[in-house]
């Protein structure tokens, strides 16, 4: 048991290492606001757009999800007379809302001038970021995820006549919907067997059942770092596919999924533990499971949640 939960913890360090690669940084860029000639915003906020790009950061829809904020304001300029209008640009990190540059200039026209101004501006405040490592949060902010998991699920039976079966395995598939940021709710197929071992006056026999479950369930959702945490219970529909025993119909479960940023999804370890509502019946034998599930899987979310702040 300690080199199988030293081997996962193996596992999972590795592919929080590889998670763990640089990417270029998350720039918001907000609409642009103040006074200008008709048009003036909305050119602005396109070459502010482009040059994010063209310099090869990456641009986001969300400002809660980026690491830096573009800022900009036309106004008048104050000189007595003029019909000349600035432009003020500053940049702002996303956290702290601390302004890291400011700029500004003047024009008349937009023309070619007032492109390169742009360019320069946007080159010198991206330049100032520290080079660092950042990450890409945004896969804590999907709204469906799916997961595909594999599981260890020995049975514990409620009979003297039947034992304990160590060796039993299966597959797992959940999808979920986050309604909100801390619930989710989720359902899922599963296939494992029922192995059960029973004696018989001097003999011992066995029995073998492929199991399908459709469990029901509602999670609590905690996102921090790079962790996923999601205790959860639910109930399950059980079905025998090979019509060999007669499970219990309904089952009650809890459990809790950990989950480590891997790649563009999540590693995720989910422990639980079941009991039949109703008794199961094999022949003449009649007995109650619990099940103590491991599964090791992967999930993948989809649907970026958008936030009030989304342009």
């Amino acid at each position: 048991m300690k080199k199988i939960i030293f081997f996962i913890f193996l596992v999972l360090s590795c592919f929080s290492l590889y998670a763990q690669n640089p990417r270029d940084v998350l720039i918001y860029v907000l609409p642009v606001s103040g006074e200008g000639r008709v048009g003036d915003s909305n050119y602005f906020y396109q070459q502010l757009t482009y040059e994010v790009i063209f310099q090869h950061h990456s641009l986001v829809r969300e400002q809660e999800g980026s690491d830096y904020i573009l800022r900009s304001v036309i106004s008048p300029e104050p000189a007595r007379g003029s019909r000349n209008f600035v432009f003020f640009l500053e940049m702002l990190n996303s956290k702290t809302k601390e302004v890291i540059a400011q700029q500004n200039f003047v024009y008349y026209n937009l023309d070619s001038t007032v492109v390169t101004m742009i360019s320069t501006m946007v080159g010198n405040m991206l330049t100032a970021i520290p080079n660092s490592y950042k990450y890409n949060h945004s896969w804590r902010n999907k709204i469906i995820y799916i997961d595909g998991r594999v599981l260890w699920a020995p049975r514990l039976y409620s009979s003297e006549n039947i034992s304990i079966n160590w060796m039993n395995f299966g597959l797992g598939f959940t999808g979920e919907i986050h309604v909100f940021k801390f619930m989710a709710l989720g359902v899922g197929l599963q296939f494992t067997q029922d192995w059960i071992l029973y004696s018989s006056s001097d003999d011992v026999n066995e029995a073998r059942d492929l199991i399908l479950d459709i469990p029901f369930m509602l999670k609590f959702v905690i996102k921090t770092g790079y962790l996923m945490i999601e205790p959860y219970g639910g109930i399950s529909l059980n079905f025998s596919l090979m019509q060999v025993t007669e499970p219990s119909f309904l089952s009650w479960f809890a459990g809790f999924q950990f989950g480590v940023k891997a790649g563009p999804g999540i590693i995720v370890i989910d422990p639980r533990f079941t009991r039949d509502l109703n008794e199961s019946s094999y022949k003449t034998l009649d007995y109650k499971r619990n099940t103590i599930q491991i599964g090791i899987g992967y999930k993948i979310g989809f649907v970026t949640r958008k936030s009030s702040r989304d342009y």
